[in-house]
């Protein structure tokens, strides 16, 4: 009694100290100046803005289209997607309130993930898709901000000192220029990478744009910009006639070139290019129109049509603002600005249909916010983001297929949440809770009759075995009862004799005079019990266990193998020694170390089941060493010592949760250096340990949990349980802020594996007794 209370208080003070660990390491990590704002602060919302909410709308033409809307910040402006980002992070820019929100695109409730105050009044954004940097213009400084989105929490990099206060930006990801229009200044500031620049990037030069240019587009590949120069500032209420669309050729360094004469046009704004065609769509906020500048192959002057918006007239001051390509439904939509309600509602998008060509065709309208003005999609979703300024929101819509391949699927060593990131929300913790009662329940109660099965069978079954192995190698002998039966690998009293090790004299007599083989499995099984063997075969699981890690051996192969090695002897010896160290103490005599040769069969069954399953982290059962001792051990003993090692595998897998916390990469940010091994490493003890925990608390009677089940029930259960709830709330379904619907895969084939489980044990059970009816004198000992 006194022992199962000492193993039940350890059990509980692992879990006191993962609770303590929680906050101290939270304090840890404040982030610097300048930090995220708190979520209650006045500016990290909107005041009457809603924090998240979801809605169906109809469009002019009868389809129905679900939009979820979130808190973006007063007066918000422009909006960018970190379309290479895992979780698809956009920035939106608050202009009133002097802040960049950040939230996770892909996320079906847009989860915030940061929102940063500036310095001033942000208005428009940019995302370099290979760092994850924003580049913000701010209309009341004469600088660039930039702000890097993925990490956690996101934060002010540096900025870039500007001749002017900036308006639009536009970027070419391949060069990772950008081009920001200067209103005030009538130029166009060039700003390039430089890796000698404090924040990565510096202004490269500025070219004359005209009169006040607003917004502006890049076709990288042709080498070509187009800019809205509206000839009037934004104070002005009339068209004064003085707009016109410039054109631009890009030199080798990226400075804009005049490419013909300006294009009159009345009073324009929002810019987009057709990188298939290079065709350009510019707005005409004065008169509501649509321009199309179609670019001749052979070169020369654009052919430019024009179309009225419908929906836009001046008794309603309902005027375009801002349009994005929809490359895979080749449609554009068109933001509105409105002072009163127009047509169908508080406010619309626009959708054009374009024609082979590339002109635009009205086509529908949507229903929106009375004030829209920023748009961007995200091409791996398909999924296209507003910002209506007035309702400080940003809003989703789903309008378009995916046009472009999402990023690579993070690795478990980038992806797996910490402590601090993993959900505690009521409904995630009862779904774990709920899936490891019903593991416990369909493992645990078909197991005994499994076990006791496979053990009033076990000479039959053997006879099976050797009679099947006699056919397909006749006149080899058989390697006895060592290699086919798993569980003389255990520590119990069953596993001192020599018949473990070298079979019976019937099995010897039976089989022939000993041959290759049976010579070949007793080398095998002496290798086996030496030192230098536990390191051979530790080494052989590594290497198998390796391959669960998606592109080995081609991706780091040696620093994967390395970390498996480190992580299977971690999981070894904190399952092990426990046990050897209670037998010191209660009996006075060591153990010895020897390979359970049949684990290395299970292990490469795991990663054959993991790698069809396409599966990550995948599952593996580690432990392929065991301590025997020359004494007999009691059913407690036995007992005692496995719940020694599971205790002492899960005070090692939390150590290694919490002690990553600081090594861990932000969500869609691979880590580097030392730090990314570091990361590796602890999560290969974790994932080790615990999936150890949950398969070899398995109650078989060939597994360490036959024997804690067989002491204590409900020691058992509590350990396994521990193992189960790590295993589904962090590997199999980790919910997070970032990832609030995992891929539910390794959900389904966990649950499908029990099932089968189940279903293996009922129908052995009832197999034999079934024969055994049938056949009473060969049926043995019953079941």
């Amino acid at each position: 009694m006194r022992g199962r209370r000492r193993l039940g208080a350890g059990v509980a003070l692992a879990w006191l100290a993962a609770s303590l660990l929680v906050p101290a390491v939270a304090v840890a990590q404040e982030p610097g100046a300048p930090a995220c704002l708190p979520p209650e602060s006045a500016l990290a919302t909107t005041a009457g803005a809603p924090a998240t909410a979801t809605r169906t709308v109809t469009d002019t033409e009868g389809g129905t289209l679900r939009v979820t809307e979130a808190a973006a910040g007063a007066d918000a402006a422009g909006v960018a997607v970190d379309a290479t980002d895992t979780w698809g992070r956009i920035a939106v820019a608050a202009r009133e309130q002097g802040t960049l929100t950040i939230r996770y695109g892909r996320s079906e409730a847009l989860t915030e993930a940061c929102t940063i105050a500036l310095d001033g009044r942000p208005s428009d954004v940019a995302i370099d898709p290979e760092t994850g940097v924003a580049l913000v213009t701010l209309l009341d400084l004469p600088a660039l901000a930039l702000v890097d989105v993925r990490t956690e929490p996101g934060r002010i990099v540096g900025r870039v000192e500007l001749p002017a206060p900036g308006g639009h930006v536009a970027l070419d990801p391949g060069t990772r220029r950008a081009w920001v229009t200067l209103p005030e200044a009538g130029l166009i500031a060039l700003v390039a990478p430089d890796p000698a620049a404090p924040a990565g990037w510096s202004l490269a030069g500025t070219t004359p744009a005209g009169a006040w240019p607003q917004l502006l587009a890049v076709d990288a590949e042709r080498g070509r910009l187009i800019v809205s120069a509206q000839g009037q500032p934004p104070s002005a209420e009339e068209d004064q006639g003085l707009g016109a669309v410039l054109r631009f050729t890009l030199g080798p360094d990226g400075m804009p070139i005049p490419e013909g004469a300006p294009i009159p046009a009345s009073v324009p704004t929002g810019v987009a290019i057709d990188p298939v065609t290079g065709t350009a769509w510019v707005l005409e906020n004065g008169e509501d129109r649509v321009l199309s500048l179609v670019f001749p192959a052979a070169g020369g002057e654009p052919e430019a049509t024009r179309i009225l918006l419908p929906y836009g007239d001046e008794a309603k001051g309902l005027n375009p603002v801002e349009l994005v390509l929809l490359p895979a439904d080749r449609e554009l939509v068109v933001t509105f600005s409105s002072a009163v309600a127009p047509p169908i509602g508080d406010g619309l998008l626009a959708v054009l249909r374009l024609d082979p060509e590339g002109r635009a065709v009205v086509d529908r309208a949507i229903p929106a916010p009375r004030r829209t003005r920023g748009i961007a999609l995200d091409p791996a979703s398909g999924r296209v983001f507003v910002t209506a300024p007035s309702a400080g929101i940003v809003e989703a819509i789903d309008l378009d297929a995916p046009s472009a391949p999402p990023p690579p699927p993070p690795s478990i060593a980038e992806s797996m949440p910490s402590p601090l990131q993993v959900s505690l929300a009521p409904e995630d913790v009862a779904r774990t809770v709920g899936l490891s009662l019903l593991v416990l329940l369909l493992v645990g109660a078909p197991t005994p009759l499994f076990n006791e099965t496979l053990e009033s069978h076990v000479d039959e079954i053997g006879g099976w075995l050797r009679r099947l192995l006699r056919r397909r190698k006749k006149g080899v002998a058989a390697p006895g009862a060592a290699d086919g039966v798993p569980a003389t690998d255990g520590v119990s009293a069953a596993d001192q004799g020599s018949a473990a090790d070298q079979g019976t004299a019937a099995d010897r007599e039976a089989s022939g005079a000993p041959g290759l083989l049976a010579r070949v499995g007793a080398a095998i099984r002496a290798v086996a019990a030496h030192p230098a063997g536990i390191v051979v075969y530790t080494g052989i699981g590594a290497l198998i266990y390796s391959f669960l890690t998606p592109g080995f051996p081609v991706e780091n192969g040696l620093l994967v193998f390395i970390v498996a090695f480190i992580a299977l002897g971690l999981a070894m010896a904190a399952d092990i020694l426990p046990g050897d160290r209670y037998v010191v103490r209660r009996y006075q005599a060591h153990g010895h170390t020897r390979v359970a040769l049949w684990t290395l069969g299970l292990a490469a069954g795991c990663v054959l089941v993991s790698r069809l399953a396409d599966l990550n982290p995948g599952y593996m059962y580690g432990m392929i060493g065991t301590y025997t001792f020359a004494l007999a051990l009691t059913r407690e003993d036995e007992g005692r010592m496995e719940a020694r090692g599971a205790v002492a595998l899960l005070v090692l897998a939390l150590a290694a949760w919490f002690l990553r916390i600081p090594f861990q990469p932000a969500p869609g940010v691979p880590a580097d250096g030392a730090a990314a091994i570091v990361n590796l490493g602890l999560v290969g003890v974790f994932i080790v340990c615990v999936e150890n925990l949950v398969f070899g608390l398995i109650p078989l009677s060939f597994m360490p949990g036959r024997r804690i089940f067989a002491w204590h029930r409900g020691v058992w259960a509590l350990l396994w349980g521990a193992g189960l709830a790590l295993f589904a709330h962090v590997l199999v379904y980790p919910v997070t802020v970032a990832q609030p619907n995992p891929d539910p895969a390794q959900l389904h084939v966990t649950l499908v594996g029990v099932l089968i489980y189940g279903a293996v044990a009922v129908l052995t059970w009832l197999a034999f007794r079934v024969r055994a009816a049938r056949h009473p004198v060969e049926g043995g000992a019953g079941s």
